[in-house]
């Protein structure tokens, strides 16, 4: 694999381009001879967009997601961002904020669990991502 390989989307806020982004992820994971990390990344995509979709866009067919992949020698970074107000994750990060039987706040969990470094821009409406490719 060549290093720094980027791909980007930008597609209307719907559980179906969701779907779409993550196929796609999926496959070019697969070109780039990464498939043993497609679980990971595809689980972390999916949670991140929906979030982005139901949260952040309110389910808005007129609002946008974005999403960019990064993948290079030593990791892979995935971006989701979306156009709307955010959140407070600092305060949603200071809680012990996810009960197991908890619905919301798992994917924030699944975040911790399936990447090596979770960021959230100042205003809370977008992720970044980061898992090390190095086994």
């Amino acid at each position: 694999m060549s290093q720094g390989q980027i791909k980007t989307w930008a597609m209307y806020a719907s559980l179906e381009n969701a779907d779409h982004i993550c196929t796609d992820i999926s496959a070019w994971m697969t070109e780039l001879n990464l498939s043993r990390h497609i679980f990971s990344l595809e689980l972390l995509a999916r949670e991140a967009l929906n979030n982005a979709i139901i949260h952040g866009s309110q389910m808005d067919p007129a609002k946008k997601i974005y999403a960019e992949l990064l993948c290079d020698e030593n990791i892979l970074q995935l971006k989701v961002r979306d156009e709307g107000t955010g959140f407070n994750w600092r305060g949603t990060l200071q809680k012990d904020m996810v009960a197991d039987n908890k619905e919301d706040g798992r994917g924030l969990k699944l975040y911790q669990l399936y990447a090596d470094q979770v960021e959230f821009n100042e205003i809370g409406n977008q992720v970044i991502l980061t898992r090390s490719i190095n086994d």
